[in-house]
């Protein structure tokens, strides 16, 4: 506590860890062998880096290489939280856009992984991006894990998936996350976002260029975000923000007076019926009881004898512009069962269907005139479909549920010119 000082504990450990891999790692090692590389290893809880001293500015600098974990086992399983697959995504595709030529490869492991995860974790890696996989543990190979069948089976597969990666990254709406950025209320948000079928790619400086930008809590790190906001609005850029950012970001009043609402949001995480529940026993979590009203795009739920809003869409003169109302965790939620590193509970927001998924992948530009031209494909489907286009007209889908679903992709093909259609994998 003395060294810590007036800082944060944050604060304090990024420091202490940037100043410990230079003194005791790096330099002592680059002394004996100068030719050696050294590597800094993230684990996958990418929205609590800053808080334990993992610093995303300062070790990517530092280090030779930055090698990244994707390992988020099984997404239905207490044991290593709610993590969903999206999340390997996630994590390695902000820490490339972070450490450029540095970045390497992806790590993963077999704790608690059922029939098809260990695979699904390959190929998560490789469609972030991964042109290496590393597994742990040697004990889990030697006692030859089952797991690794598939992978065998389907290395070629993987193989091609990653060359054409390469040179065609999985392209999709930039979710804005600066570095050593704290989420509040919206912690993993992206990853549930991600399993909602939209295809979201971190990134940690403003997108200058995006037809549709999506700014969470993390964004209010940005001193300067109010302008680049106003800059963009008039560019005619969808803009998606949470009501967390509001909440978080110095200039959160003027945010809130562009969706039209009061300035003086303030955090009150309530548990609501959705309208899609049809029966089922699901509940959402918003961060604020912010009333609705029925509209083109907004979505409602139900709490006591009032309409509360989770997606507010609106029409304006300087373009679209959507308030996502949602909680995901917070640092309280965390602390309310003693969870450290990964999500404490399931959230009933993966199970959002029919006209409301719609609106909410609607919100994010999924099939609007902003991404016409940029030849990605509209996807439609149930949760728990991932979907990953490239900058050609090609994607990648996976399934994530329990069983078989259907899913509707609308492809834009030119005049004149017959479609044709093939699946990579098979021919």
């Amino acid at each position: 506590k003395a060294a810590k000082g007036d800082r944060s504990w944050g604060q304090y450990r990024r420091a202490l860890l940037t100043e410990r891999a230079g003194s005791v790692f790096i330099r002592p090692a680059k002394q004996v062998n100068p030719k050696i590389t050294m590597i800094v290893k993230y684990p996958q809880w990418y929205d609590r880096f800053h808080l334990f001293g993992y610093d995303t500015q300062t070790l990517p600098r530092l280090f030779d290489e930055v090698w990244v974990g994707t390992e988020t086992r099984g997404r239905n399983t207490r044991r290593y939280g709610f993590v969903q697959p999206y999340e390997g995504f996630v994590n390695y595709r902000w820490l490339a856009d972070i450490a450029g030529d540095k970045i390497g490869g992806a790590w993963f492991d077999h704790g608690d992984c059922g029939e098809h995860d260990f695979l699904d974790q390959a190929y998560t890696s490789v469609l972030a991006g991964a042109a290496e996989l590393v597994f742990f543990n040697f004990s889990n190979l030697i006692e030859g894990h089952p797991d690794h069948e598939k992978v065998i089976a389907e290395f070629d597969r993987l193989a091609d998936l990653a060359a054409f990666v390469r040179k065609h990254p999985v392209v999709g709406v930039p979710a804005y996350k600066p570095v050593n950025s704290d989420p509040g209320g919206d912690m993993y948000i992206m990853d549930f976002i991600g399993m909602l079928g939209i295809p979201l790619v971190p990134v940690h400086t403003f997108p200058q260029s995006a037809p549709v930008i999506f700014l969470p809590a993390q964004a209010a790190a940005d001193p300067g975000l109010l302008g680049r906001v106003n800059e963009a609005r008039k560019r005619g850029v969808q803009l998606i923000l949470t009501t967390s950012l509001l909440i978080a970001c110095p200039d959160g009043g003027e945010l809130a007076r562009m969706v039209g609402l009061d300035p003086n949001i303030q955090s009150k995480p309530t548990r609501a019926a959705p309208a899609w529940a049809n029966g089922m026993d699901v509940t959402v979590d918003l961060e604020s009881p912010i009333e609705g009203r029925p509209g083109r795009g907004n979505i409602l739920c139900t709490f006591g004898d009032k309409q509360l809003a989770l997606l507010i869409a609106s029409e304006t003169p300087s373009g679209r512009i959507a308030l996502f109302n949602t909680h995901t965790y917070s640092q309280a939620d965390f602390d309310a069962v003693g969870e450290v590193l990964l999500c404490p509970r399931p959230l009933g927001l993966l199970d959002m269907q029919g006209p409301a998924l719609s609106a909410l992948r609607e919100a994010f530009g999924n099939g609007a005139t902003s991404l016409e031209g940029s030849g990605i494909p509209a996807f439609d489907g149930p949760s728990c479909v991932t979907f990953h286009p490239f900058g050609s007209q090609s994607c990648v889908i996976q399934n994530f549920n329990d069983k078989a679903v259907n899913i509707t992709v609308t492809v834009h093909i030119q005049k004149e010119k017959p479609g044709r259609f093939v699946d990579e994998f098979s021919g």
